[in-house]
């Protein structure tokens, strides 16, 4: 990856933005993937949805994601969210892929989100 070729204290200040979806209901937190390229969708399309950078697949146009939330099924938004390389690194160790997949695998959690950047 880019990241590889770079510097650790140039990369830890890198940011990589990602889409999440969030119930406004409930506000369960979901982080939209493709499963063909296994990668986060990351492409913010110009209705403000999320897509693959390879695909179509995109939150506008996929199920699960196009049917509201997957516990309560009440209506959604997409956020971006932007983190170093260091904070991706830490939420994945934090929630491994073993335990990820299933609803029965949410953690409740507060989300803090900037609305100008994402951060």
């Amino acid at each position: 990856t880019m990241l590889d070729r770079v510097d650790s204290k140039v990369a830890d200040s890198v940011h990589t933005a990602f889409a999440v979806i969030r119930c406004l209901t409930c506000n369960y937190v979901e982080f939209p993937g493709c499963s063909a390229h296994k990668q986060l969708l990351c492409v913010r399309k110009d209705s403000g949805h999320a897509k693959c950078g390879t695909c179509p697949t995109a939150t506008s146009n996929s199920s699960p994601w196009n049917s509201g939330c997957r516990l309560c099924k009440g209506a959604t938004s997409v956020l971006f969210l932007n983190m170093t390389t260091p904070e991706t690194e830490f939420a994945l160790k934090a929630f491994p892929s073993f335990a990820r997949g299933s609803t029965e695998d949410a953690v409740r959690t507060n989300l803090l989100v900037c609305s100008h950047c994402g951060a």
